[in-house]
């Protein structure tokens, strides 16, 4: 679900990071690897791996990340986040 209805299909996902500065923050964009996929035939079962490279995450010894389903319309769905210590 992209935007809270379940007939709304997942097309990309915006993904934000933040360190110990708030003011530093990383934000990518990153498509549903079956975005162009019939529904029930995406690859990789739905899932989608993001790769970052080390250099581009916010220094900081707690990292917050953040990322929100978009649909192809451009609605957004809830923002999904975890925080964790490094």
């Amino acid at each position: 679900m992209a935007d809270g209805n379940p007939e709304s299909r997942v097309y990309a996902y915006e993904i934000v990071v933040v360190g110990d500065d708030p003011k530093a923050k990383l934000f990518k964009n990153a498509f549903f690897e079956g975005a162009n996929a019939g529904v029930g035939h995406e690859p990789n079962n739905g899932g989608t791996t993001v790769e970052m490279p080390l250099s581009e995450i916010p220094a900081g010894k707690k990292l917050t990340i953040a990322v929100r389903p978009v649909s192809s319309l451009g609605t957004k769905g809830k923002t999904i986040g975890t925080t964790f210590r490094v």
